[in-house]
């Protein structure tokens, strides 16, 4: 879970020579929203405010408190990603301690690898501060990114199966489960408030953070999609489609919505205009769109 800044938008401090609407103002103070914005000089006491123009939207009343929201969506992503795992119809067939190597693999790839690829951006800066009233999730080691967790489970799978001479593609039975689990923690990240968009003009399609600003709905927009994913997937492995690549034409996909969705969090810009997570997302999209070359000729 990557973390990302909530606050307030409102017109620039005096003596600014920032536009209207583009200063960060918290209960701690105010930054103007630029790279450097960790390095710049606070003014204390500055009060929350909403831009003109814009109207806070109405908390969701069915929602549950948002540390216990993230952990429930979890929970049901977990469980969904078990059933669906054991519904799908099995790509390819090993044997049993060939198929627990490579779950441990996959597992251990994707812990070290999303707290591993995290660490840059909590020591260098290069993400967001942690929003005001968002919730932890009460993890160890800090922060986690769900592109670094891809990444370092899809090289755990590799480094398996060539150790233990595997030479089938093994990843079609993974698509359906992961994308049930990633729609269910981005619906997670939307009630623990972190992960968030750029805030906007309030209207049907935005949320609200904890103090009342309307944002873009980047959470919600990545869940559809993998919950969109997700039913393309259950169809295409129940009727055996694309058993070699599936899992490379998802995350392929993802990668690509991943990169575009980050235009809307407030990450900063490392090089070349973009930030951390949309060169992990590079890198993603590199990795699939190569298994899915290299796979052209196999079977549909």
């Amino acid at each position: 879970m990557a973390r990302t800044e909530l606050g307030i938008f409102a017109p620039h401090p005096p003596n600014s020579n920032l536009p209207p609407c583009r200063a960060f103002h918290s209960s701690a103070g105010t930054w103007p929203t630029t790279r450097a914005h960790a390095t710049l000089p606070r003014q204390q006491h500055a009060a929350p405010r909403q831009c003109p123009g814009t109207r806070a939207l109405p908390h969701a009343p069915w929602a549950p408190g948002p540390g216990l929201g993230y952990f429930l969506c979890v929970a049901v992503g977990l469980i969904g990603a078990a059933i669906a795992a054991r519904w799908q119809p099995r790509s390819v067939q090993l044997g049993a301690g060939e198929r627990q190597a490579i779950a441990f693999a996959a597992l251990a790839g994707a812990i070290v690898f999303a707290y591993g690829l995290q660490l840059p951006p909590d020591l260098l800066g290069w993400s967001a501060p942690p929003p005001p009233g968002a919730v932890g999730d009460g993890m160890p080691l800090g922060g986690r990114t769900v592109l670094g967790g891809l990444l370092g489970g899809w090289l755990g799978v590799e480094l398996m199966k060539w150790l233990g001479g595997i030479r089938r593609p093994t990843g079609g039975d993974f698509a359906l489960p992961l994308a049930i689990a990633l729609c269910c923690g981005r619906f997670g990240c939307w009630f623990a408030g972190c992960c968030a968009g750029q805030p906007c003009n309030a209207a049907w399609y935005a949320t609200i953070d904890a103090e009342g600003t309307a944002r873009v709905p980047v959470q919600l927009l990545e869940a559809a999609f993998h919950g969109i994913s997700a039913i393309a997937l259950a169809i295409a492995a129940r009727r055996r489609f694309w058993p070699e690549r599936r899992l490379a034409a998802y995350l392929a996909v993802y990668a690509f919505v991943r990169f575009t969705l980050e235009f809307w969090r407030l990450h900063p810009r490392i090089a070349f205009g973009l930030s951390w997570y949309q060169f992990l997302a590079l890198a993603l999209f590199a990795l699939a769109c190569g298994t899915w070359w290299r796979r052209r000729n196999a079977p549909h």
